[in-house]
């Protein structure tokens, strides 16, 4: 998946980080706690979605995100 990212949009840096579950969630409330905003994306289990970024009010919500194109899609 990262691969094809690069491919179509080969300006865009990506950094990636790689770790258990546990120790990716305590990174991003320890960096949001600090006013760190750093990663915009995150894969993992729902025991940390929920029980630590969602609970922990980690997580912003995604729909003021979400603009509508020409066609009326959302993406």
């Amino acid at each position: 998946m990262l691969a094809d990212f690069k491919r179509d949009y080969p300006g865009i840096n990506v950094v990636s980080v790689t770790g258990r579950g546990n120790e990716l969630t305590t990174r991003i409330m320890t960096e949001r706690r600090a006013g760190k905003f750093i990663g915009d994306v995150y894969s993992g289990g729902t025991g940390g979605n929920y029980n630590v970024l969602y609970k922990g009010k980690g997580l912003d919500p995604i729909k003021p995100a979400f603009i509508l194109n020409r066609s009326g899609i959302v993406g």
